[in-house]
């Protein structure tokens, strides 16, 4: 449910929804996700998403913005990659709290994991830029199912412990083998 300023406010997860007895009582899933996303943490921008059926593997380059939502600590908190789209879920990935490595600087993580036992990621970056105000995030995996996005667009979600980023509805061209997205 999206407030008069464009909040989210609400979110009906099962069941049906009743008449709200308002002007709006329909509104647009890509609607909701757009006000979510520019709430609390800031926004999620793919870059590039190419996803290979024929090889099974995902490569995943992004840009995340905490907002307001402060800085972030992966080696301390929980990681999680989902994308979707008119079908349903494509993949629902996480990593647990420790997989990550920092640097020095405490700006740059990484997880490495050539044999991909949690799902297929083999490798995930995420780069810091000055004051944590964007976070560069690259991922590649291996091994994964990945027929199911066949739709013009898809939804990417990324959490990182209790902070949500979501890019909906990114473009995507397909071929026979592969899907590249980008936002």
């Amino acid at each position: 449910m999206i407030d008069g300023n464009n909040r989210v406010v609400a979110l009906h997860h099962a069941g049906g929804c009743g008449f709200a007895g308002g002007d709006n009582a329909g509104v647009r899933m890509n609607e909701i996700m757009a006000a979510l996303s520019a709430q609390g943490a800031g926004g999620l921008a793919v870059k590039r998403l190419n996803l290979s059926f024929a090889s099974s593997k995902l490569s995943l380059d992004a840009r995340l913005d905490p907002g307001d939502a402060g800085p972030i600590d992966p080696p301390a908190q929980e990681f999680n990659l989902t994308i979707a789209d008119d079908d349903g879920e494509i993949l629902d990935l996480t990593l647990p709290p420790g997989s990550f490595s920092a640097n020095g600087a405490g700006t740059r993580w990484t997880y490495m994991d050539r044999e991909g036992a949690i799902g297929g990621l083999t490798k995930v970056t995420l780069v810091a830029k000055e004051s944590n105000s964007e976070i560069k995030v690259l991922v590649i995996g291996k091994g994964m199912e990945l027929a199911g996005a066949n739709r013009p667009s898809i939804d990417v979600g990324l959490a990182i412990g209790s902070l949500e980023f979501t890019a909906s509805g990114v473009p995507c061209q397909h071929t026979a083998n592969k899907a590249a997205c980008r936002h």
